[in-house]
């Protein structure tokens, strides 16, 4: 029941590694879908190229992503696209849960690209 001049957000910005417990399982699966389409290139495993970069991307109700985009780049061109395209590759996601009553959810992380690995950064 929704009291009389509350405002409720129709949008919330969250970091994927919050320890908030209302995100916890959403998240989790949220991040086992993007690695399982996060590949270090194998040019920058050559190379030995590493870095890190700080992404944002929208998850609207439905679960569509949108608004994907680099925030701070590695410096690696290559490594910055593999991220997106991580990102890129799990919409549809899951639709945002009914209780969180939001219209989309802004979620922030880092990805970081150790050498011969990544992994996520806190």
């Amino acid at each position: 029941m929704e009291r009389e001049g509350v405002f409720k957000p129709q949008e919330e910005t969250v970091n994927l590694d919050t320890p908030k417990p209302r995100y916890t399982a959403y998240f989790a699966r949220l991040k086992e879908r993007i690695q399982q389409g996060w590949i270090y290139p194998s040019q920058a495993k050559r190379e030995g190229l590493s870095g890190s970069l700080s992404m944002r991307f929208t998850i609207e109700r439905s679960g569509m992503i949108r608004d994907i985009q680099v925030i701070h780049s590695s410096g690696v061109v290559i490594l910055d696209e593999a991220a997106l395209q991580a990102v890129r590759n799990i919409t549809p996601f899951l639709p945002l849960p009914d209780d969180w009553e939001l219209e989309r959810l802004h979620v922030k992380t880092i990805f970081e690209y150790v050498r011969g690995g990544f992994r996520w950064e806190r």
